[in-house]
């Protein structure tokens, strides 16, 4: 990336586009937003209206163990690290697991609910509505 570039995208595999942007944020975008309209030069995803999406879970009855459980299943069912998620944050607060996670779209977010979804519903966690906000900034450090 040269002094000048606020952002760099480059090629990668399954027609989508890694962007890395001098602030240390990086993000996957499908190869259709470049082919619509952002140039492969230097132009940074929030100018093309790209967001990342932050989910924050705070459910009821989700206990370490039940998290441990839903993560063998969720690796079993080959959706481990699902497409689309780029941060997965687990938090343990008086023995209860908050989840805070980043997606790059709400569809990607959607289509691992119908994998996690039935996982949860059968360990008994109670499931509440998230906390979604679009990502305005990551730091890494």
């Amino acid at each position: 990336m040269s002094e000048g570039d606020v952002c760099v995208l480059q090629p990668c595999t399954r027609g989508s586009v890694e962007i890395r942007h001098r602030s240390g944020f990086e993000a996957r975008v499908p190869m259709a937003a470049v082919q619509h309209g952002l140039s492969t030069s230097a132009r940074c995803a929030e100018t093309a209206g790209i967001m990342a999406l932050g989910f924050y879970f705070a459910h009821d009855g989700f206990t370490p163990e039940k998290y441990a459980s839903a993560i063998k299943q969720l690796e079993s069912a080959g959706a481990g690290s699902p497409k689309g998620r780029t941060l997965h944050v687990a938090l343990e607060s008086d023995g209860a697991i908050q989840v805070f996670d980043i997606w790059e779209s709400q569809l990607d977010f959607e289509g691992f609910g119908e994998t996690l979804m039935p996982i949860l519903a059968e360990l008994g966690v109670a499931l509440n509505d998230p906390m979604v906000a679009t990502v305005h900034n990551v730091i890494k450090g």
